[in-house]
């Protein structure tokens, strides 16, 4: 609505003073239009402003998070360096209901803080202070519906992590995923190979065992069991040194 008065107010100034053949029509509807017009400026400004007709609000919202990585022995958040690497980050994670990356706002009225606790769940705790336009009166009849019903004053986000999260930048993170990836592959090989040398072995003790014979009795399938019992064991260490080196990568692509 106060768009329409101050739509009004140039109206009214502009053929008043213009559009008008006497003096006294001119300074009378001129001068009616001049005061809405400064009128519904002097509105808009201070409600920009010094958030005329607005009232502070603050909300806490506490969402479930899941990692980034989708490798069941890593549990990762991950952050992207804005100016100051060690200061000023936005943190991506992931909500638990499905595959979409979600981050935090890149505002200066945005702080972030992420806390290790002895816990099975992450969550992220959002408290936002907000003036907001208030809901009946003069103030919401002439400023409803006009963009900035809502402004954020500050809005501090919480990171509440179980103590097994790793917290990597995006460049790390593309590293870590990239390397194991790899080491995948060549245990994949290794997993292989080492399978035929079982069979192969086993021939070798009885030369009359065929290999369709060898597969008949098990051998094949004891020696990927092994093997599969054998990755298992090395995932967690693998993926602890893995971590340690990609810490030590550059936080941003230089």
């Amino acid at each position: 609505m106060i768009l329409l008065f101050l739509f009004i107010g140039v109206i009214l100034f502009v053929a008043g003073f213009i559009l008008l053949n006497t003096s006294w029509q001119r300074w009378l509807i001129g001068g009616i239009g001049l005061l809405i017009l400064v009128g519904s400026i002097t509105l808009m400004i201070g409600n920009d402003i010094s958030n005329w007709g607005m009232t502070q609000h603050t909300t806490q919202t506490t969402a479930k998070i899941a990692s980034v990585s989708s490798q069941k022995q890593l549990s990762l958040l991950v952050y992207e360096p804005i100016r100051k690497a060690k200061t000023e980050r936005v943190y991506i994670y992931r909500q638990p209901s499905g595959n979409r990356l979600v981050h935090t706002q890149p505002k200066l009225t945005v702080t972030n803080r992420v806390i290790y606790r002895s816990v099975n769940q992450a969550t992220l705790t959002t408290n936002t202070k907000e003036w907001q336009l208030k809901h009946n009166g003069i103030w919401h009849f002439l400023f409803a519906g006009v963009a900035g019903e809502k402004k954020i004053i500050t809005k501090n986000n919480r990171f509440l992590l179980p103590t097994d999260w790793q917290i990597l930048s995006r460049n790390q993170a593309n590293w870590l995923a990239k390397q194991a990836k790899i080491k995948e592959h060549k245990a994949t090989v290794a997993g292989k190979r080492a399978i035929t040398n079982a069979v192969r072995q086993a021939r070798m003790k009885d030369p009359t065992i065929s290999a369709k014979q060898a597969a008949n009795i098990d051998i094949e399938h004891q020696a990927t069991k092994q093997v599969k019992v054998e990755v298992h064991k090395q995932e967690p260490k693998s993926m602890k040194q893995l971590i340690k080196q990609a810490k030590k990568q550059p936080v941003v692509i230089k």
